[in-house]
């Protein structure tokens, strides 16, 4: 997957080459992985990664993002009450980041992940 990432001016835009490795969905739990890991030909690649991506953006490497996603279920009834998400993320953004940006908006990405996440989940209900 070729992903952009969007980021606040003065920052350049991140692109990551993903793969996604797992994808479970066994008893209401929903698990999914994603590593660039295997991907460095992709940057090579004219016609995935053109010299206007080059000029435009940073390159980010994902070394791996998951998330895990399980019902919260009443011991008696078993009705689900609530769910349980688990977030990770290893990411190494690429270009130049000041530290003060890093520390502002670092935690915001893993917020805005999960939001983007629940989101996705709520319009795609069956």
């Amino acid at each position: 997957m070729r992903i952009i990432v969007g980021t606040p001016w003065p920052l350049s835009d991140r692109i990551l080459f993903d793969t996604r490795y797992c994808e479970l969905n066994q008893d209401g739990c929903h698990m999914m992985l994603l590593s660039s890991s295997g991907n460095d030909h992709l940057v090579s690649d004219k016609a995935i990664f053109s010299d206007k991506d080059r000029k435009d953006n940073a390159l980010a490497f994902s070394h791996l993002i998951g998330c895990w996603v399980k019902p919260v279920k009443d011991e008696n009834s078993g009705e689900v009450k609530g769910t349980h998400l688990l977030y990770f993320s290893q990411v190494q953004a690429g270009g130049n980041i000041p530290t003060f940006v890093q520390n502002k908006l670092g935690p915001l990405t893993a917020l805005n992940s999960i939001k983007g996440s629940i989101t996705w989940a709520r319009n795609n209900k069956k």
